[in-house]
């Protein structure tokens, strides 16, 4: 009942049973089926990922912010744990690159970072720096009324 796998040994008639016309047909057969499923399977993820996919464009001159990537045990810029900063900048776009890299103007203490970043790194930055308040004493308005505790000196 148990059959010899090595061909050298068979018989030429019992080769054709082993590699019969049949055998190849089936096999055909699985591998357009198992080809099939992959392609099934493969668009049935790639309509998932689209779903939360989103095609970022930035233009010369806008800001965008910087991602730092998370590795544990790391200290980015100078803070390590949960309050690490997950991004820095803005960082104004000097050129694009090819469709999906774009230069950034760095500033002199970030001189040992390459300047030019994947599109997810990038996040869109919605308010340009100029327009931002000054954040200090300079830069509050008037117009604050200062309560004094009873047991306060002027």
């Amino acid at each position: 009942m148990a059959k010899v796998r090595d061909t050298a040994i068979l018989e030429p008639n019992e080769r054709s049973e082993v590699f019969g016309p049949d055998l190849i047909k089936d096999l055909e057969q699985q591998i357009k089926m198992v080809r099939e499923n992959l392609r099934v399977a493969q668009s049935r993820q790639k309509s998932y990922a689209d779903v939360r996919r989103r095609d970022l464009t930035f233009k010369v001159d806008d800001f965008v912010y910087l991602k730092v990537s998370p590795m544990r045990g790391i200290r980015r810029f100078n803070m390590k744990g949960k309050l690490a900063p997950r991004y820095i900048g803005p960082f104004k776009i000097v050129e694009r690159k090819g469709e999906v890299a774009y230069k950034l103007e760095l500033p002199p203490n970030l001189f040992g970072i390459h300047n030019v970043f994947h599109v997810s790194q990038l996040k869109k930055c919605l308010r340009v720096p100029e327009e931002q308040a000054p954040f200090g004493r300079s830069g509050c308005a008037g117009g604050f009324d200062i309560y004094r505790t009873p047991g306060e000196d002027s």
